[in-house]
């Protein structure tokens, strides 16, 4: 496809093919009206070359074995539009190969048929003149047109641009005899996330609630928040605010996405601190006076749980057993009893087992003195 006003390169393969150089070979070429000769600017066969208007010659060449190609630039007239068909002749040939031939178009089935050139109006419609762009996004133009010379208003004769900004540019595309001009707008679609907190500093098992806000030309978004592995999802993933309880340190991401895909993100760490402490009397006087009359178990975590807590006398004998009880409660405690009677004063063994909220357990053991 070429465009009025411009040039074109016709080429023109010769193969000798018998093995020995021939001679006194010669090309004759008419072009159609619409198409004039410029220039013989290949020619590697030597010989007389003639080049008037639309008529194009070149007598007595050497052709040697193997192939080459002439070539002749051609200039499209202002006028011409259409299908141009154009077929040249090469004559000077051995006998046995019928003392001339008529070029053959090389990218069609048919044998001998004319070369097809299609001379269209030049139309630059092809090139989109709005584009929206998410945040960091290029747009990327490609005018090639065969003999056609590009201009950008900023003074750019590149046929193939990025347009990596947002902002309006203008191209021309011209030829010897006409200018088309395209206004191309590139609008920054830029939707912003942001979530209020930046770092959160936290205990084990406690909460936190998280705060989104978006920016966006509407509110046609979608929104979700990922968790970092390890920590479970919060409450509400499609919601502006939601809550969660991070058992290890880890981030939250809160995205927002638009109808044209465009997103952005922002992120929020959390730290959890684990206090494992557990703290146990070393002493009771079960005296039911009111006054450090159990022993039971203190986490400094309120989110841990007792698994087991197992009380032994000084024979090794098991006093006490408690299963699967909440701590910081007397109510779940050894109250200084065997079988509903006091025991005897004296020093007891004791072992337990606390689990945490992140699922990490701790064993503990000691010795609590009886008093009355």
């Amino acid at each position: 496809m070429a465009f009025p006003c411009t040039d074109v390169v016709y080429s023109f393969i010769v193969s000798n093919g018998s093995g020995i150089t021939r001679s006194g070979i010669n090309l004759h070429d008419t072009l159609p009206d619409g198409l004039t000769a410029k220039s013989i600017i290949y020619n590697p066969f030597g010989g007389n070359e003639n080049v008037a208007d639309q008529v194009v010659s070149i007598t007595e060449m050497v052709v040697k074995p193997g192939i080459d190609t002439i070539k002749l630039l051609v200039s499209i007239d202002e006028n011409a539009l259409g299908i141009y068909k154009n077929q040249a002749h090469l004559s000077g040939l051995p006998l046995a190969l019928g003392s001339f031939t008529l070029s053959d178009y090389p990218y069609s089935f048919l044998e001998k048929d004319s070369t097809t050139l299609m001379v269209e109006p030049l139309d630059i419609s092809f090139i989109e003149e709005e584009f929206t762009t998410c945040k960091g996004d290029s747009v990327f133009i490609d005018a090639s047109l065969h003999g056609v010379n590009i201009l950008w208003s900023d003074g750019d004769v590149s046929s193939r641009k990025w347009l990596v900004s947002p902002g309006k540019y203008t191209l021309i595309a011209r030829t010897k005899c006409d200018v088309k001009q395209v206004q191309i707008d590139v609008k920054g679609d830029q939707v912003i996330a942001d979530i209020l907190e930046d770092t959160l500093y936290i205990e084990l098992g406690d909460y936190i609630t998280l705060h989104g806000e978006y920016k966006n030309i509407d509110e046609n978004v979608t929104l979700s928040w990922i968790s970092s592995e390890g920590n479970s999802a919060l409450s509400c993933q499609q919601c502006l605010t939601s809550e969660g309880q991070p058992i290890h340190d880890g981030y939250y991401v809160f995205l927002v996405k638009n109808a044209q895909d465009c997103y952005d993100s922002d992120t929020v760490w959390v730290r959890v601190k684990k206090d494992r402490s557990v703290f146990t009397p070393n002493i009771i006087s079960a005296n039911s006076d009111g006054q450090n009359d159990k022993f039971y178990l203190f986490a400094a975590n309120q989110s841990a749980e007792g698994v087991y807590l197992r009380i032994y006398d000084r024979w090794g004998n098991l006093v006490f057993e408690r299963n699967q009880f909440a701590l910081n409660d007397s109510e779940y405690g050894w109250d200084g009893t065997f079988l509903n009677k006091p025991v005897v004063q004296g020093v007891f063994t004791w072992t337990a087992m606390v689990r945490f909220i992140d699922q990490y357990e701790l064993v503990l053991h000691g010795d609590v003195t009886v008093i009355r």
